[in-house]
């Protein structure tokens, strides 16, 4: 078995870039509301503006699509 190449891992990413954002902001929605329900006062506020920013970008793929390159190649580098 051949080892996959970092850029045959990108072109996944790519092909799959619309459900892999979906998954990432589900999580850190997940993530961003639980904060907001576990703080008040002015650590709560920040939160929630948090949670305004990132609802923002729900419908917008591409804004993850740096992070999860680089997560990739993170994790490429880690085990090569």
């Amino acid at each position: 078995m051949s080892k996959t190449s970092l850029n045959q891992i990108i072109e996944g990413i790519d092909r799959n870039l619309s459900y892999l954002h979906k998954e990432r902001w589900a999580l850190r929605y997940a993530d961003l509301l639980d904060t907001v329900q576990a703080t008040t006062g002015d650590e709560q506020d920040r939160a929630k503006q948090a949670l305004r920013e990132h609802n923002a970008i729900r419908n917008r793929p591409e804004t993850s699509r740096g992070p999860l390159v680089e997560q990739a190649r993170e994790n490429y580098t880690a085990h090569a």
